[in-house]
């Protein structure tokens, strides 16, 4: 599901696609979590989920957990990209403990083409 603020005309989602003809690496998350107007610090649960249309799987690359009392933004940098395989569709879910808390969200992901690849096979 997406959010579309009025007068926004777009959803501010944070996605990917691989390209069908190479495998993804994710390299690194931003994230940033803050509460707009008074009451508790929110806990946030962000998960980073890769979607594979030809499977139909939905596998968890990783799960952060940010407690705003504490911390605000995290930077995941694994020593190690997390691989995403070719076709596949990469994107975050939140989930928060508290309302009129806002998320923003930036990945870098390479794209590794296979050049063996035929569309017509």
């Amino acid at each position: 599901m997406a959010y579309v603020p009025a007068g926004g005309g777009v959803t501010q989602q944070c996605i990917y696609h691989v390209q069908l003809q190479s495998r993804g690496l994710l390299e690194w998350v931003w994230l940033n979590v803050r509460k707009l107007s008074g009451g508790t610090a929110p806990r946030c649960t962000i998960k980073g989920i890769a979607y594979n249309p030809t499977s139909n799987t939905f596998v968890e690359v990783f799960r952060h957990n940010i407690d705003t009392a504490i911390e605000n933004t995290i930077n995941i940098a694994p020593p190690h990209p997390f691989g995403l395989a070719a076709g596949s569709v990469f994107y975050l879910e939140a989930e928060t403990s508290t309302d009129n808390t806002t998320i923003a969200a930036r990945f870098s992901i390479v794209e590794i083409e296979d050049y063996g690849y035929d569309p017509d096979s």
